[in-house]
């Protein structure tokens, strides 16, 4: 299997149809300088990548489970302080953070997904049959 790095500036959007979520990575254009105006800056589309929903809610648990680390609260308060993001922006509130933390998170999650999507009749059915 080849293995690939690819660095973007960005996440530029996120869309989901049926269970398959894309992830749309972007550059942010040029380094703006006094002759560039910001307004005509346009993000490029780098790389588009797809993946299963249980396979992207699983990376949910792990991005939430990296934003609970003391080195990623003490960079998200450094980039609250220089401005680059807002300020009072809450850990607890960062995607995947509100997801399990013990046990198979994939499974976890699909099963949390799932009963939101159904209000709930996904539990009863699985309580029903444990």
């Amino acid at each position: 299997m080849n293995s690939q790095i690819s660095l973007f500036d960005t996440l530029g959007a996120i869309q989901m149809n049926n269970g398959v979520v894309k992830m749309y990575f972007v550059a942010q254009g040029p380094v703006l300088s006094e002759d560039v105006d910001p307004s005509k800056v346009k993000p490029e589309l780098q790389e588009a990548i797809a993946m299963p929903l249980p396979g992207f809610l699983y990376a949910l648990s792990v991005i939430g489970n990296f934003m609970k680390d003391e080195r990623m609260r003490q960079a998200l308060e450094a980039s609250q302080k220089a401005g680059v993001i807002p300020e009072g922006l809450d850990i607890s509130s960062l995607p995947g953070a509100s997801l399990p933390e013990t046990g198979d998170s994939a499974a976890e999650a699909t099963k949390i997904s799932a009963s939101k999507k159904n209000n709930g009749r996904a539990e009863e059915s699985q309580a029903a049959t444990a």
